[in-house]
């Protein structure tokens, strides 16, 4: 996938395109393993001739959603590109959110996802996309359970052993690539210069505790 063309394109460049889900500021953050997986056409053409024939895969959406159809159709788009052919499927919230928890998916599916703002453990242990136990993708791996469950155990995120036990979760993450992350998205606000001290909550959620307007 062109990554670096669905941030400029869909969400006008607000956002940093990585192969891990972790933004800067996260201790389980690696620069050197985020730069892991780029486009690279002539190799997946290759591999899907390796492969042979392939069915038609569903690209699986959030109906009424304008920035998730137009990825869906940049994604569709660079897959045909490598000899893949897709059809786009969008479905109702309520839907999705089914198929997201129960993994009941056809195909490819697209969704956002947060957790990343809390300690690094949280993500695979509670998001569903993530979780090393029972995740939409039906993806249970030994080595990957373990990874998750050296991490949970860990009482300083910011420690020496923290740091090895993430450097191990995201090696097992791109390894195993049950999930592709395509980049990671920033909140923006438009606001008149008399409106001070918005911030936002630990959930990503907008916080107006301490807001004011001055003249």
């Amino acid at each position: 996938m062109d990554n670096d063309r669905i941030l400029a394109d869909v969400y006008q460049g607000y956002g940093t395109v990585g192969s891990l889900p972790w933004p800067d500021y996260s201790p389980a953050y690696d620069a050197d393993l985020n730069d892991t997986y780029a486009q690279d056409v002539d190799r997946a053409k290759a591999l899907v001739a390796e492969v042979g024939a392939i069915p038609v895969i569903p690209i699986t959406y959030t109906t009424g959603s304008s920035d998730s159809e137009a990825v869906a159709q940049i994604i569709q788009a660079d897959l045909a590109a490598a000899g893949i052919e897709t059809r786009l499927e969008p479905v109702d919230q309520a839907t999705n959110l089914k198929h997201l928890i129960g993994g009941t998916y056809g195909g490819l599916w697209i969704t956002a996802h947060t957790y990343t703002q809390y300690t690094p453990a949280t993500l695979p242990t509670s998001a569903y996309p993530f979780n090393s136990k029972k995740n939409t993708s039906n993806f249970i791996d030994p080595d990957y359970q373990a990874a998750v469950a050296n991490a949970w155990q860990i009482v300083d995120p910011t420690s020496a052993e923290a740091e090895a036990a993430y450097k191990v979760l995201n090696t097992e993450l791109l390894d195993n690539a049950f999930l592709i992350e395509l980049f990671a998205s920033e909140n923006w606000l438009a606001m008149s210069a008399n409106v001070h001290d918005v911030d936002w909550s630990k959930k990503a959620e907008l916080d107006l505790s301490d807001t004011y307007l001055s003249e």
